[in-house]
């Protein structure tokens, strides 16, 4: 098995590392764990009805799609379904900020807005589910060598809990002061994380680890 330290040092396996890093970050700073972990007060600050009922549909939603997701994941492919999870967040937190603002800022059709914004969070939802919520640990251990796969997972499954405890806490923090432009920041980071996706991350469906390790020369 490789080291942590030498890993870090090894350049040939450099641009698997900063794709795993990134796709481990990326999960938490989506602003999933803002839907999972602050639903119900998004949905009250939507104006819906009954904010812990609709948290639970949405839980429910997620758990369907995962279903859903482990049925067609070999047949789209772990990049194409990665992609499918930057556009759709991306699109949803918009939608979310951009009806927000035009249903309580210029009071344009508030009812209408508001549930705009529910089918966005839906919209999110699914994206994750069906995409990075799923692929990514496939696509964690498709990249690198058998001998550097439990090395890559013990850098980013830390990451990935710090970025967890980083967005989870910090949240409701920003959400306190910035208000619906908080989804802005995330419509920046699943922007980024989509171009990242798009120009650095191979398809490893069906793919040896030689042929990954070459189509990474391309990136």
């Amino acid at each position: 098995d490789m080291s942590v330290p030498d890993l870090l040092r090894a350049r040939d396996l450099r641009k698997q590392l900063l794709v795993g890093v990134v796709i481990k970050i990326g999960v938490q700073f989506s602003g999933i764990d803002a839907i999972f972990y602050y639903s119900t007060l998004m949905f009250r600050h939507a104006k819906v009805s009954d904010p812990q009922l609709a948290t639970t549909l949405l839980s429910l939603v997620n758990l369907t799609m995962t279903f859903v997701a482990l049925g067609i994941m070999e047949k789209a492919g772990r990049r194409a379904l990665m992609m499918c999870t930057w556009v759709g967040m991306c699109t949803g937190f918009l939608t979310i900020f951009l009806a927000g603002t035009a249903g309580e800022s210029f009071g344009i059709l508030p009812e209408l807005m508001s549930n705009v914004e529910v089918v966005a969070m839906v919209m999110i939802i699914i994206s994750f589910a069906v995409g990075v919520g799923n692929v990514e640990g496939f696509l964690i251990s498709e990249i690198m060598p058998v001998y550097a796969k439990d090395t890559l997972s013990s850098i980013g499954q830390p990451l990935n809990w710090i970025a967890n405890l980083i967005v989870s806490t910090g949240f409701p923090l920003v959400f306190a002061a910035l208000g619906r432009n908080t989804y802005l920041i995330f419509v920046g980071l699943t922007l980024f994380f989509g171009w990242f996706t798009f120009t650095k991350v191979p398809e490893t469906k069906g793919k040896t680890i030689a042929q990954v390790t070459k189509d990474f020369e391309r990136y």
